[in-house]
């Protein structure tokens, strides 16, 4: 993979979430976006996808091919349920927490902007499937910039000039 973050789109070809959190750690993060402290467990980035995949199938199929994953303790920390809608995975950088989820804009669809940024600033990228992209900038609460950047000049948020 080559710096920056160039590699996302193509690391999550269905689509992804992308935030950036300053001073949050990552289980604040994930709280923020409705996970229970309980909840927390370390997954990769393959485990992530196929677990939601597998919440999202009509008849889910077994997990066991993914030779490390402890299936029991997903199950039983509530993972494998259909009403799991997101897997979000989170880690920190330098005073930034960043938190990426596989196929959906999640946080964009579910309006969770106003309480990460509490506090913080965040800033979140998102594509999904239909390659429909979102760009949102938050500050304290405050949605400032929102756009979709194929078409930059119109962005909806309270403050478009705060994301240069």
């Amino acid at each position: 993979m080559g710096e920056g973050l160039g590699w996302v789109p193509e690391a999550y070809p269905f689509g992804y979430s992308l935030l950036f959190c300053e001073g949050l750690t990552p289980e604040e993060v994930l709280r923020r976006l409705g996970a229970r402290r309980e909840s927390v467990f370390p997954l990769t980035r393959r485990e992530a996808q196929e677990i939601e995949v597998h919440n999202s199938m009509d008849e889910p199929f077994g997990l066991d091919h993914l030779e490390d994953l402890d299936v029991e303790a997903v199950e039983e920390l509530g993972f494998l349920r259909r009403s799991v809608d997101a897997v979000v995975r989170a880690g920190a950088i330098e005073g930034w927490t960043f938190a990426v989820q596989a196929s959906t804009s999640y946080v964009s669809a579910h309006h969770y902007l106003p309480a990460l940024s509490s506090g913080s600033r965040v800033l979140a990228a998102g594509c999904d499937v239909n390659a429909t992209q979102r760009v949102e900038y938050a500050v304290d609460g405050h949605v400032l910039s929102s756009f979709d950047p194929g078409t930059p000049g119109y962005d909806d948020g309270a403050d478009p000039s705060a994301l240069a």
